[in-house]
């Protein structure tokens, strides 16, 4: 089946360009990353046209930075990525100073791959 290509998208989440001057496409387990890190990265309700997409990061911080509700979030977002079979694990460190928040995720593909993310929050 396959997961389908993008554009290749740097850490700020702009284009990334290649030597040459040309925008990269992507696929297989660093798309699927990508998307991830697009997804958890996107405010919740920021899209119009799917204002369902992305992580409650207004819920997360009105929680205190919980755990449990950092979890639920983060659960609640990745369950609507179509590519998505299983959560093995989540581990998410406690917020630095600057009220970031590691995480880490662990997840089987539709495609069976084993795939490690880490996003920071």
């Amino acid at each position: 089946m396959g997961y389908g290509k993008t554009l290749e998208l740097d850490g700020n989440g702009d284009l990334k360009l290649n030597e040459i001057k040309r925008i990269n496409q992507i696929i297989m387990a660093n798309k699927v990353k990508q998307d991830l890190t697009v997804l958890l990265r996107t405010q919740k309700g920021s899209d119009c046209f799917n204002p369902d997409f992305g992580l409650d990061m207004v819920k997360i911080v009105n929680y205190g930075y919980d755990k449990r509700m950092i979890d639920l979030e983060l659960r609640r977002a990745l369950s609507r990525y179509r590519y998505l079979k299983k959560i093995e694990c989540i581990e998410i460190e406690d917020p630095d100073e600057n009220r970031k928040v590691a995480v880490e995720i662990r997840l089987t593909t539709t495609e069976d791959e084993t795939l490690a993310i880490g996003v920071i929050l």
